[in-house]
C-alpha cells in the first residue's frame, strides 16, 4: 500500500492499477510492507488493468520525470492496514469513464474539499480530459457501493512539473453535480496552520487503493498507514533526495525503520493530520518516492503552499 519507493513505475511491468496510479509519485499509493526490488511477472489482474489508459498516461508522464536514482514510482500504502467503513468519508477514486468496472478503472486516489471539488495530485491528471474520467465517491470498497460523478473541469497548478521532486504536483478536479451527503475533508489553509496540526515527528495518516508490495496489484478496500512527519532536512539528507525537496513538500515515513508507505496506485491521495477537535485536516497529496515503495520516505505536495492556489480554483464558477 504505501511505500517509500520510486512511484513512477517505469523500469517495472506495468502493474495494472498500482502502476498507472503511482508514476509521478503516489498516484495509486497502497499501503503495503517494504519489498525487495525485484521485478516479477504481471499476473492476469494486473494485466486486465494495464489496458487503463489513464493509468499508461500517468506512467509515461512519471517516467519522463528526471531523479537522483532513476525515475519516479507512484505510492501504495506498504505496511498498513484496512481501514475502518466509514473511516474517511472524503476519500474518493478517479476513474477511467469508458470502463465500468471500479477495481480495473481506478487510477489515482484524491479528496472531497467541498460539495463540487476533489483535489489530487497534478501527474494523476496532467494532459487528460474530464470527459474521459469520473470520481467514484462514497465507498471505501473498488467492488462495491458508492457512485460515480462526471468531472468538468480539471485545473494542474502552473508550476507543476518544474522540477525532479513534482513541485506544483497539485489539481483539483471540479464536479458535474454536488456532493451533499458526503462532508468534505479539512485543508491545511496556510502552511503554518499545517506545521500546527502535524508538526515534525508527529504521526500522520496517508490512505489508498493503492499496492501493498511494490509489484503487486492493489486492494479492493481502502487501507491506511501512520507516518512519521519527517523535517525536510533530515529527508534531504538522504541520498534518494539529495538536498532537492523544497518547503512545498512533506516528507513522511520512517527514517529508522523503513517500510510504511504509499506506493503505486496511491498517488493523488491525503495525507492527513488531526486538528485540536481530533477532526482530519489535509496536509499533503501523495506525489512519488522510491521505485520499491517504503525504502525511504515518501514526498508529498505540501497543502498549505498551495492553499491560496487551492481556494481561487474552488471559487472559480
Amino acid at each position: 500500500m504505501i511505500q517509500a519507493s520510486k512511484w513512477a513505475r517505469s523500469a517495472v511491468p506495468f502493474n495494472s492499477r498500482a502502476a498507472a496510479i503511482a508514476m509521478l509519485g503516489f498516484a495509486t499509493t497502497l499501503i503495503a510492507a517494504s519489498a525487495s526490488a525485484q521485478t516479477a511477472a504481471p499476473n492476469n489482474e494486473q494485466m486486465a488493468r494495464a489496458a487503463n489508459p489513464h493509468r499508461a498516461r500517468v506512467e509515461a508522464l512519471l517516467a519522463s520525470v528526471p531523479q537522483p536514482q532513476g525515475n519516479a514510482e507512484a505510492p501504495l500504502i506498504v505496511d498498513g492496514k484496512p481501514a475502518k467503513p466509514g473511516k474517511w468519508p472524503f476519500m474518493v477514486s478517479l476513474v477511467d469513464k469508458s470502463n465500468s468496472n471500479n477495481y480495473d478503472a481506478h487510477f489515482c486516489g484524491g479528496s472531497l474539499i467541498d460539495d463540487n471539488h476533489v483535489l489530487t495530485a497534478g501527474h494523476c491528471v496532467q494532459g487528460a480530459q474530464a470527459g474521459d474520467m469520473q470520481v467514484l465517491v462514497g465507498t471505501q470498497s473498488l467492488v462495491s457501493g458508492g457512485r460515480r460523478i462526471n468531472v468538468t473541469r480539471v485545473t494542474v497548478h502552473p508550476t507543476f512539473g518544474a522540477t525532479p521532486f513534482l513541485q506544483g504536483d497539485v489539481a483539483v478536479l471540479r464536479l458535474a453535480e454536488a456532493v451533499t451527503d458526503i462532508a468534505p475533508v479539512i485543508y491545511a489553509g496556510s502552511a503554518a496552520i499545517d506545521d500546527d496540526v502535524a508538526p515534525d515527528n508527529s504521526n500522520t495518516t496517508v490512505m489508498g487503493w493503492g499496492a501493498l508490495e511494490w509489484d503487486q496489484a492493489g486492494p479492493e478496500v481502502l487501507y491506511q498507514a501512520s507516518l512519521v512527519r519527517n523535517t525536510i532536512a533530515e529527508c534531504n539528507g538522504l541520498s534518494f533526495y539529495k538536498g532537492k525537496l523544497t518547503d512545498n513538500n512533506v516528507c513522511a515515513g520512517d527514517l529508522a525503520a523503513p517500510g510504511k508507505s504509499a506506493c503505486y496506485g496511491d498517488s493523488g491521495g491525503p495525507l492527513v493530520g488531526k486538528n485540536d477537535s481530533g477532526k482530519p485536516v489535509q496536509i499533503g497529496v501523495v506525489s512519488g518516492g522510491p521505485r520499491v515503495c517504503g525504502d525511504v520516505p515518501g514526498y508529498f505536495a505540501r497543502v498549505g503552499s498551495y492553499a491560496k492556489w487551492i481556494k481561487k480554483q474552488v471559487a472559480n464558477p
